[in-house]
């Protein structure tokens, strides 16, 4: 090869080696840029620490919080969602396959039973459970209408003893008014007059149709009643069926005594629904549980997925029931931060407190580590910014969203229909601007769903047969609110 050509190969090599090592450079430093930015836009400012507390173990259970967001602007609503998990392992050892039972069942009998064939659908799904219990079982059943009886008390399920449960079943028929409260105090007596044997579960599930209009009729008293359960350690679990029933009062009833609410508009799968609770009874590993706390001065909580939210002193409570095995609970609580003025200050602390096998635990869930701040307006940006997509989204599909169709459950109860309108308007614009801030696919296919509850709330107030249909439509929204912001799994 002549010597000029070799030379001239040689520095074109030469000129690439060095136009891919300039290029190498400067890729290397848009990348070492682009890090440093993302770095500096994922970064909390000085003080704020991850929304997140990670997984904690303790006794079986594992905890988790973590926050929507951390900041929030001045002059804004202040509100950001804590999400608390609770999980509890598959596997665990509590003991047999299934521990003993003791269950009461609490049956309205009024007159409105024997519509629809009601009563009778009731008396064949208990003769079914009755099958199902075993020796070591204890059984009970309180009826209850203008009076209340005891057919059955609190009796271990010999086979003899079954058939004595089956004659007195059948011996129950439909008549007068709805003493709900009675019936509800009674079973409860029946329950703690019984003892709590050693390594029983116990359940008590209430069933009516209709409104308590006979003896304690509030809301408030019968809330009450229904959380000596609590300091009892069983649960109630009630169930609402047809379409005449109070559904915020037997939502309440088992909210208050920790239990579960199902709505049935007509009781053919009866049978699955009492199976359920009776065999969910023996597979509760955490009960009692209670998240607490004790936030900084100027934060509330406003909701926590629906559950009753007490104070003590200056504690928020809030009691979310069970936790079974293989289950995993997911609450969020709604925080309001003040926006009056900008800060970064401590959200403050919480646990989680629960009783596996009458061993009372606390985990920690976070303390003063836990930072949120309010910006001024012109750092709209570094708020958007602190949002955590994960939690924000579920806050907003599984949580808000419940919310919204319990909320207009009231509404259509009550006849307001402009109202329950306005609701589904007003959760649009406020879902519009967090799918703006953080956008999700969830979050469009939910705000392209919204039209669809407006379709439902104009067909409830039309035609000559609305009233059934608003009263449907009523109960469904309540239900489905209820499972929407508990999600569980």
């Amino acid at each position: 090869m002549p010597v000029k050509e070799t030379i001239m190969k040689f520095q074109f090599l030469t000129n690439s080696r060095r136009v891919a090592q300039t290029c190498a450079a400067v890729l290397l430093a848009v990348l070492v840029a682009y890090g440093a930015a993302g770095r500096a836009f994922k970064k909390s400012p000085p003080g704020l620490q991850p929304a997140d507390t990670g997984w904690k173990t303790a006794e079986d259970l594992k905890v988790r919080a973590g926050l929507s967001q951390t900041k929030v602007v001045q002059g804004s609503d202040g509100l950001i969602y804590l999400q608390v998990d609770l999980e509890a392992p598959d596997g665990v050892k509590t003991g047999s396959s299934r521990k003993p039972t003791d269950f009461v069942i609490v049956l309205d009998r009024s007159g409105s039973m024997a519509d629809d064939r009601k009563m009778d659908y009731a008396k064949k799904a208990i003769d079914s459970l009755i099958n199902q219990l075993r020796e070591g079982d204890r059984f009970a059943l309180v009826d209850f209408d203008s009076i209340v009886e005891t057919p059955v008390p609190l009796t271990e399920a010999t086979s003899g003893a079954k058939d004595r449960f089956r004659s007195a079943l059948r011996s129950i028929d439909p008549r007068g008014g709805t003493n709900l409260g009675g019936g509800l105090v009674k079973g409860i007596d029946e329950m703690r007059a019984g003892g709590r044997a050693v390594g029983h579960a116990q359940r008590l599930v209430l069933l009516s149709d209709g409104l308590a209009n006979e003896g304690i009729t509030g809301q408030t008293e019968l809330n009450q009643i229904a959380a000596r359960a609590v300091s009892g350690e069983f649960a109630i679990s009630t169930i609402g069926v047809g379409l005449d029933f109070n559904e915020s009062l037997m939502s309440s009833l088992a909210d208050y005594g920790t239990g579960n609410y199902t709505f049935l508009e007509n009781l053919a799968s009866l049978d699955k629904v009492l199976a359920q609770e009776f065999y969910g009874a023996s597979q509760v590993l955490a009960s009692d549980l209670r998240v607490e706390l004790d936030l900084s001065s100027g934060i509330a909580v406003t909701d926590a997925s629906g559950y009753p939210v007490d104070r003590e002193g200056s504690k928020f409570i809030v009691r979310p029931g069970h936790l079974y095995q293989g289950q995993r609970k997911t609450l969020f609580v709604s925080l309001k931060l003040p926006t009056g003025s900008t800060y970064t200050k401590s959200l403050g602390q919480a646990s989680v407190s629960y009783r596996i096998q009458d061993r009372f635990h606390t985990v920690p869930l976070f303390g003063e580590e836990m930072k949120v701040a309010c910006l001024p307006p012109e750092r709209r940006e570094d708020a958007i910014a602190s949002i955590v997509p994960g939690t924000f989204k579920e806050a907003w599909t599984q949580n808000n969203y419940g919310k919204l169709l319990k909320d207009n459950a009231e509404r259509v109860k009550s006849g307001d229909r402009a109202g329950a309108l306005g609701g589904i308007s007003a959760f649009k614009s406020k879902l519009e601007e967090a799918y703006a801030a953080s956008p999700a696919p969830e979050m469009k296919k939910q705000l392209d769903e919204l039209g669809r509850l407006e379709g439902e709330v104009n067909d409830a107030f039309t035609g000559p047969d609305q009233d059934m249909k608003a009263k449907r439509l009523s109960k469904g929204y309540q239900y489905q609110g209820i499972q929407q912001q508990r999600k569980s799994n």
